[in-house]
């Protein structure tokens, strides 16, 4: 069973195209938890819709919390043995979960090629040749991809850690990396959406800041 995360602030209409990929998906997921980080008042055009197209949708709100405290709570209603996270400005290609269900037995975190969206326009992302490793990671941030991983091997290493506010995902693969060796899908499965309201640009010197600080606690 997969479950796939999200969290969304002040994006509904962004979340109306992730919604579309995992209703579309071959494969479905058992569980879609969609925290609300925000007034869910927003979003109460959408939710029904949603709802209606993807039925295993479940949604969860505590208030605006932040994005690592939502997913950190939003793991804690995870009913699948696999869960991946989906950002509320990207979405999946069809065969992502269909294909990712294939190679579950090879590794306990896997993660495929993904595309850059500029415009409307999906390139082949170009961090896409550089493989996962501990040690390459060490290096350079290049965690754009769709990760899945066993629930179990996320409980493992204690979860994300709440004192990142950006940058959590990548401090996590650390730890991840620490315990297991990862399966590339050398297939571009994931939407990376480049935009200039999104995380990575609103908040770049917060990021390289969390960046050292994630190398240093996990060297």
């Amino acid at each position: 069973m997969i479950t796939l995360i999200t969290t969304t602030c002040n994006r509904p209409h962004l979340l109306w195209e992730s919604a579309l990929s995992v209703a579309n998906q071959i494969t479905p997921p058992s569980q879609w938890i969609i925290y609300i980080d925000d007034d869910p008042e927003k979003y109460k055009l959408i939710l029904p819709k949603i709802r209606q197209i993807v039925p295993q949708a479940e949604i969860i709100t505590k208030g605006k919390i932040g994005r690592v405290n939502a997913l950190a709570y939003a793991h804690q209603f995870v009913k699948g043995d696999w869960v991946g996270w989906l950002d509320d400005d990207d979405w999946i290609d069809h065969r992502c979960l269909a294909m990712l269900q294939k190679y579950k037995n090879y590794s306990s975190f896997i993660y495929t090629d993904f595309y850059e969206v500029r415009n409307g326009r999906a390139k082949i992302g170009e961090r896409n040749t550089e493989p996962y490793s501990y040690k390459r990671l060490l290096e350079n941030n290049i965690v754009f991809h769709f990760r899945l991983f066993e629930t179990a091997l996320y409980e493992s290493v204690g979860g994300v850690d709440l004192t990142f506010d950006t940058t959590m995902d990548y401090e996590l693969s650390l730890r991840l990396l620490k315990k297991i060796n990862p399966l590339k899908i050398n297939q571009p499965l994931y939407y990376y959406r480049i935009h200039r309201d999104r995380i990575s640009a609103n908040l770049q010197l917060r990021q390289k800041e969390n960046f050292k600080r994630a190398v240093e606690k996990n060297k």
